[in-house]
């Protein structure tokens, strides 16, 4: 609702007042019988100060507020929010759904996430296509999620690079799975026990 211009504004207020409204580009109006939820990522008091936001149609939205705390504020709800998202990935990609190593759970539980569940949401997404095993390890996530010196265990303060492996051993990880997880050592890969099942 922040980003409603203002000269669409008048048209929700009387949507929300007399429960009539317009096709877009009509002139007939016609009933409207709806429940109308809006929500805001910002105060919008701000803009209602500001006269970029009418007063009255505030007042109209403002019957039940309800405010959502951030995620990084309900740190108890990201492992059910992350095994709902793998379980949903999984599914549309028509895959078995892994599972989150103790490793790749307490990652997720430390970062901060400045983009909310959105963000939550989409390092799964990326997660669950870039490995192709039954579980989400601490390597399976993104740089900005992780804290090296926390999470990588000892003598292993940075990932390994590309200049760091050989072409031989590359080419050799693809066809032979057995001791190697996408071309980086199985001890990278060890986990601290899994962390429930999805």
């Amino acid at each position: 609702m922040n980003e409603l211009p203002l000269e669409i504004q008048p048209k929700l207020l009387r949507l929300v007042e007399e429960k009539r409204g317009e096709r877009l580009g009509g002139t007939v109006a016609f009933e409207v019988y709806a429940r109308v939820i809006a929500s805001t990522d910002t105060g919008i008091e701000e803009r209602v100060r500001s006269g970029s936001f009418r007063r009255d149609l505030y007042h109209r939205l403002n019957v039940l507020p309800l405010v959502v705390p951030p995620l990084r504020s309900r740190r108890s709800d990201i492992l059910p929010l992350a095994r709902t998202f793998l379980r949903e990935a999984a599914g549309r990609l028509n895959r078995p759904t892994p599972v989150l190593t103790g490793r790749a759970a307490a990652a997720l539980q430390a970062h901060a996430w400045p983009g909310n569940v959105r963000e939550l949401r989409h390092i799964l997404e990326r997660a669950i296509l870039s490995t192709d095993g039954d579980r989400i390890d601490v390597e399976d996530l993104p740089l900005e999620v992780l804290d090296p010196q926390a999470y990588l265990g000892p003598g292993q303060a940075s990932r390994p690079t590309l200049e760091g492996s050989s072409a031989n051993t590359s080419s050799s990880s693809c066809g032979k799975r057995a001791g190697t997880r996408r071309g980086r050592p199985r001890s990278w890969a060890s986990a601290q026990g899994a962390v429930g099942k999805a």
